[in-house]
Parts: structure tokens; sequence; C-alpha cells
């Protein structure tokens, strides 16, 4: 049997003169499959023939002789070696051939994802509350003012929740300093109106999502979020239904801090920070799990990756992943598992074809849009070229199936370039984290913060946030990401009642007339500017008396006299 491969290449044409940018007529793969069908009726047809005349022969010659003549030594030895030529490839070993193998079908699955259980009619507000229950945020304002002490007025999870509004509108409309949005020349009444500043720097302050643990590192950030963490790990997959494709990848949360499990990824757009392995479908993210670093002793990037997919088993999904992740040995774990595998995959992967079975010279052959494709059982091996070399190592789909990708040639004319199916997959389905993390930095919230674990906390909450959004978009798909947050930061914000909110900056609160006995100064812990002295710009006096009934801080003496004439 013959040994070969197929090659896909572009058509020869005359480069134009460099830097013009000429509109070429682009390379049609019809015209190319038509000539390979025909090539193959010519070959049937050849065969036919030969096997007709051989017909004839044996009836000629059973009419002169009425015994055959036994095979000579040579004939034998000829036919031995035509046998075992014929024969099937030793199992566990690469080979090629013209006509592959294709590997066992998939049963049907849905092919889009869909929301689980979703009511007719929703808020934003709402969507949010699926993966920021009420029962999280209760627990949230009850940690804050554990951490806070008894010296604050306690907050609630309405407040939070007004919190986190003014966090979203902030990544917004975006300032240098936070304290610019309270100051007259800069002020946001969005802001402003909401929450004041020293309740905003307090809650920044105080904030906590996770309950301390005794033995946890003192700069380990996964002790302050681990809570955290567990909760969306339940609440993501209960409320979306993935389709047939799903993505792995990692996502980088930017931190340039001092942290013991910071990580540098270079080629990220976000190179420093922290690791976390997602595994997302059409742009909703449905597990997540925090790399450690190699101290925590963490589990192998092959149990990591069968741990993320633990809930996907036997539900005929198809996992595109790069280079990091796939591996003969991962696509034939997660083959015993029901589950397919389509990934980019390094040359120097253990059980990949050795030096001898596919000679580096050989891939460096490859022209631009042709392809060489090997296989071992049913798990396939295929090297396409388009500016780089791609391997892709699948085994989801038939490797006989050829299509052709839109490519910029190096004269600005679109070219077809031929490819397998398998190519096309994976470019088109393995991005699914990446638009998450395209969204999440279009509108960054969060402050800097000196905290090494704040950081993470506001990455799982906007993380809740394009979760809602993916969700919201299925009944209303025109709506952008721009007006989604926009409405929904308000939303937020409008669960704080008015009475709680602070009143005009520009104007002093007046006192009540009272009795002596309802206004007096009360020392505190919380230092504040003095409402009285501290209204110019240039010009801030801070004192820790308040008024028992104000609660409003004053210098003791003139200050709170004149404060409540």
């Amino acid at each position: 049997v013959c040994m070969s491969f197929s090659l896909h290449a572009e058509a020869d044409a005359p480069a134009p003169r460099r830097g013009e940018r000429v509109r070429q007529e682009p390379i049609r793969l019809q015209a190319e499959q038509e000539g390979e069908a025909l090539s193959r009726d010519e070959a049937a047809d050849v065969e036919a023939a030969l096997l007709l005349s051989l017909q004839e022969g044996e009836e000629a010659a059973s009419d002169d002789v009425d015994l055959e003549a036994a095979p000579s030594d040579e004939e034998q030895s000829e036919e031995e070696e035509e046998e075992k030529q014929a024969a099937p490839a030793a199992p566990g070993a690469w080979h090629t051939s013209a006509v592959l193998r294709e590997p066992p079908r998939m049963a049907r699955h849905v092919a889009v994802g869909a929301p689980m259980r979703l009511p007719a009619a929703v808020s934003r507000l709402s969507l949010l509350q699926l993966f920021l229950t009420p029962a999280l945020t209760d627990s949230w304002a009850q940690l804050t003012n554990a951490a806070a002490g008894a010296a604050w007025p306690p907050t609630d999870s309405y407040e939070l929740l007004a919190f986190i509004g003014v966090h979203i509108f902030m990544g917004i409309d975006s300032l240098p300093k936070r304290r610019m949005y309270w100051q007259a020349d800069t002020r946001h009444a969005t802001v402003a109106e909401v929450l004041s500043r020293d309740r905003f720097e307090s809650l920044t302050r105080y904030l906590r999502v996770s309950p301390p643990e005794a033995a946890a590192a003192p700069r380990n950030p996964f002790s302050f979020v681990r809570a955290f963490i567990d909760s969306l790990s339940h609440s993501f997959p209960r409320h979306w239904n993935p389709g047939r494709h799903l993505a792995l990848d990692e996502s980088m949360v930017s931190f340039r801090g001092r942290s013991d499990i910071k990580q540098f990824v270079p080629g990220k757009p976000h190179p420093h920070g922290y690791k976390i392995w997602v595994l997302a479908n059409e742009n909703y993210m449905l597990q997540l799990q925090l790399y450690q670093g190699k101290a925590a002793a963490g589990p192998s990037i092959h149990d990591m990756v069968l741990q993320l997919t633990q809930l996907y088993r036997n539900t005929n999904h198809v996992l595109y992943c790069d280079t990091l992740f796939t591996s003969p040995t991962l696509v034939a774990s997660l083959f015993n598992v029901g589950i397919r595998v389509c990934g980019s995959v390094k040359r120097n992967r253990i059980g990949m074809p050795s030096a001898a079975e596919l000679p580096p010279a050989r891939l460096a052959a490859i022209p631009r849009g042709a392809h060489l494709q090997m296989q071992r059982d049913d798990v396939t091996l295929c090297a396409w070229r388009d500016k780089k070399l791609i391997l892709l190592l699948y085994n989801h789909i038939d490797p006989n199936q050829l299509t052709s990708m839109q490519r910029w040639g190096e004269d600005g004319a679109i070219y077809q370039l031929g490819c397998p199916q398998a190519i096309r997959d994976y470019f088109h389905h393995a991005r699914a984290v990446d638009v998450i993390n395209q969204l999440h930095y279009s509108y960054l919230p969060g402050r800097k913060s000196r905290k090494c674990w704040t950081r993470l906390v506001w990455w799982l909450t906007d993380i809740c946030i394009l979760n809602a959004f993916r969700l919201w978009q299925v009944q209303h798909p025109d709506e952008s990401h721009l007006t989604f947050r926009t409405t929904l930061a308000h939303e937020l914000m409008e669960c704080l009642p008015p009475d709680r909110r602070p009143r005009c900056g520009a104007q002093a609160p007046a006192g009540a007339p009272a009795l002596a006995k309802d206004h007096y100064s009360l020392l505190t812990q919380v230092r504040g500017d003095c409402k009285r002295c501290s209204h110019q710009p240039d010009r801030r006096v801070t004192t820790f008396y308040v008024c028992a009934k104000c609660r409003a801080h004053l210098c003791v003496g003139a200050c709170f006299a004149a404060y409540h004439e």
C-alpha cells in the first residue's frame, strides 16, 4: 500500500510589487476537489479493467489446462510481501494513508447552549442575584461588620449591592483618583448621592467575602476568597445548559503587587497577576479553578482538566484547548469518560509521532494552505500551515472532511485556504474564554488596593455580571454590553433606601431643634473631617468626636456650637 498524504497548496500566481494592494480572485476549493474526484474515478476504471482482463486470462487458462500449476517460490514470496504491505498498521503506531478512518460517531447533542429554568420576565438585577444570592451578600455584611467592629454603623446586603453598583459605574466612567468623584470640580452626582466618600472608603477597607482561616498563610489571597469561589462553582453550572462545544483556557487576573502565587505569563494582554483555569461555553463561564503555584502541591494539568470537566462526562461534548493542555494521554483519558478533544498540541509531547515516523523535514516542506494527516487508532494528528505551522490533535470528526477559511495574503488579497474541517472548528469554538477576558477588561470594576486579594474579589464579581449578561442576551440579543452594565449599576444603587443616602455635600446639614441631652460630643475610634472647618478645599481638620444625634464629625467647642445654630 502506498503511504501518502494530501497536500492542498495555494495556486501559483505572480506576486505583485511589495506595497501594492491588488484584489485577486480567491482560490476556490471546488475545482481542486473536482480534480481529486476525477482522479479517483480514473483509478477505479483502471482497476476494473485490470480485474476484467485477469478474469478473462484465467478463463482461457482453465480451458487449456485441467490442473493449476503450483506457484513458484518467487511468486509465493511476492504474494507474501503484498499481504504484508496490505495488512493494517499495528495498534499504537502512527501511520498515513490516502483515506483516513472515521472515528466512532457521536450521539446527537444540543449544538447551542441555553439557560436552565429561566422565567419569561426577568430583570438584570434578578439575573445577577442568581450568582450573588441574598444569602451570600448577607454573609458578606456579617463578615464586614465583624471586621469593622462596633465603632461604625453596621452595613447590610442592600448597602453592599449599592456599593457594587458604584464600582460598576466607576468602571464605566473612570477617574484617576476615587476622591475626585466627591470633589466640587469633578463631582459625580450618581456616586456622591448614593454613598458618601467616608462611607465608601470604610466599606472598601473592611469588606470581607470569606470567613477567616486560622491556618492560612498571611499572604495567600486564596484564603480570603475560598468561600466565594466555592459558591460560584456551584451556581455557575446550575443556570446554563452548555452546547456541544466546550472551551478550556487560562485567564489572568491583573495584579502587580506582592503575592506568593502571582504569575507571569508572557504573551497575555495582562501578563502579571493570578492565573485561573476556566471552562466556558459560548461566552458563559461554567467552571473555574485558581492556580495556587507549585508550592501548593495542587493537581497536575491532566488531573485539573478531568476535574473541570467532571460534570459533562458521557454527554457528547467536544473540548477545545490549546497546547498547554493537549496531549495524546489527555485525549485518551477524556475519550474513556465520553468527551472528545480538539486542540493544538506541541511536537514533543509523549505519545506524539517520533522523528522517524514524522521527519521534521517533512513538516517544513508543507506549503501554506496545505496539510498532512496521520492517525493512530481513532486519533488524528493534522499539520496545517497558515503563516505558521499548526499541529492539531482531534478525534471528534471525520478527518476526510475538507473545507476552507479566508486568510489575508502577503499581497493584501483575501485567499481561500483549504484545510480539514477540524481546523475550522478549532478556530471558531476555542475562543470563548478570550471573549470573556475582553469583556471583563472593557469596563474594569474595582479600585487599586494594597491588599493582595481585593483584585480577585472584583474579578469574580465581574464574572457574575458577565454571566448575567450572557443570560440576558438570550431574550435581548440586541442590547450591548455597555447598556447592560449601565442599567445594572443604576438598579443596584437603587437598592439603598433614600433615607440612608447622604445629603448634598454643598449644603451643611442643619442641626435638629432638640434638647441639649440629644446633641452632645461623643468620642469614637473613627477619624473624620470636621463638617464645620473642613468645607474649604485648601483646609482639612480631622477629629474623633461626633455629634451623638447627627453622627457628624465636629471639633469640640466652637465648631460644635456653630454647626447647631
